[in-house]
């Protein structure tokens, strides 16, 4: 626990001192790159922290040393696992490099913490506390030890889009482009573009959450025809259909449209509160709401496609930071529903940490907790392989169309 408690004190003491500083410079701008140094460190030299992480660090084991096997490993990757070239070609040179899985770390870890260190301090003067729900939230351990290869992309992606926000529509592109060549999923930020709302209030919230009901309510239609245009054998379109055909009983459906249309998308309508003079960050605001909420209508309406909702996590985290950096100061405005949306955010981190996997009888922190890392290779920690084993198993299982009820 040491590690992450060393950050947490860390991230909260500087938010304390240096959140309320609206310049960027001098110490606040050192220990904010001390900060992203020592995550990019916590998460690449790891030994065997997180669930997805074992299936990678056994997929390593089998990545060929001889470069004349390159070309048809990075094809077999792509056809057979669905895993982007990028991704391929960043485990062939850890392995010809260093034969190590901590190079696959420690390269995926820079890009992304970097990527979202970057995104924070671009869209909100609360980054520290950005930082910190980074890490409270669950989402360094989402990003760093769990969708690596989308970990790559969404970094790419959010930097991306604050480039195209600030005028600079080439580079949005490249990115976007760039991204999918790690994971295919980042297809969907080249929508960001179109999406545009005029302004973003209650109304827009509860209309989203009707949508997203009506289209979970027909969802049986949509699916039947998505999957009866998906034909092919390859691991790509394998998995696109089998994303397409999760589904989720009413029960589903209301536990999304809490998460995502309730308290997430609560959070991100308070944060706008007192910066209604501010019309950059306003513009900036509209255009990332809008996007958000068409994911999360998706993503509550067709389950599968909740993944998408990664592709908005720094944007997310801007707002909570935003939201809760000024809940005193604007609680006189529907004070009881702000507690509400804030009792909310800690009772989501809970769920995630505290999920039960009944075989291994362990919770779903016990991927993390306790830290082991390079220093740690005695350590005993095949039971985070049975867990990953139990996890993938009744992922699988779910996978299955479940409306009818």
């Amino acid at each position: 626990m040491l590690p992450y408690a060393i950050f947490i004190l860390l991230a909260l003491l500087l938010a304390i001192f240096f959140d309320r500083q609206e310049e960027y410079v001098g110490t606040k701008k050192l220990w904010y790159r001390i900060l992203c140094l020592y995550l990019i460190l916590l998460a690449g030299f790891r030994n065997g922290v997180g669930g997805d992480t074992q299936g990678y660090m056994e997929q390593f084991l089998y990545v060929p040393s001889n470069p004349a096997e390159y070309g048809s490993y990075i094809m077999d990757q792509l056809v057979y696992a669905s895993h982007m070239p990028g991704w391929t070609i960043i485990t062939l040179l850890a392995k010809r490099w260093f034969d190590s899985f901590y190079a696959v770390q420690l390269i995926e870890a820079a890009i992304v913490n970097t990527c979202l260190f970057y995104f924070f301090r671009k869209n909100t003067t609360h980054i520290f506390l950005c930082a910190l729900l980074f890490g409270l939230t669950g989402q360094f351990f989402n990003m760093n030890t769990e969708v690596m290869r989308e970990g790559i992309a969404v970094g790419l992606c959010c930097v991306g889009m604050h480039q195209y926000l600030q005028g600079n529509k080439k580079w949005f592109y490249i990115l976007a482009a760039s991204s999918l060549f790690f994971h295919i999923s980042a297809a969907v930020v080249f929508i960001f573009p179109f999406v545009r709302l005029k302004h973003i209030s209650i109304k827009t919230l509860v209309a989203a959450l009707l949508i997203s009901f009506a289209l979970w309510f027909g969802s049986d239609i949509l699916i039947e025809q998505l999957t009866h245009r998906l034909r092919g054998e390859s691991g790509l379109v394998a998995k696109i259909m089998i994303y397409s055909d999760q589904a989720s009983t009413i029960f589903g459906f209301l536990s999304s449209a809490l998460k995502y249309l309730v308290v997430t998308a609560g959070a991100l309508y308070f944060a706008q509160e007192g910066k209604e003079d501010d019309t950059d960050w306003q513009q900036r605001y509209v255009r990332y709401m809008s996007f958000y909420l068409l994911l999360a209508i998706l993503g509550c309406g067709l389950s599968g496609f909740s993944r998408f909702l990664n592709y908005t996590v720094p944007f997310m985290l801007v707002m909570m930071a935003e939201f809760m950096g000024n809940y005193t100061r604007y609680l006189r405005y529907l004070a009881i529903s702000k507690t509400v949306i804030l009792a909310g955010i800690f009772g989501l981190m809970g769920m995630f940490y505290m999920h039960y996997l009944p075989q291994t009888g362990r919770h779903f922190y016990d991927f993390f907790v306790p830290y082991t890392s390079i220093m740690d290779e005695h350590v005993d920690n095949t039971y985070r392989e049975e867990m990953y084993l139990e996890a993938t198993a009744v992922r699988d299982a779910n996978a299955k169309n479940s409306r009818n009820f």
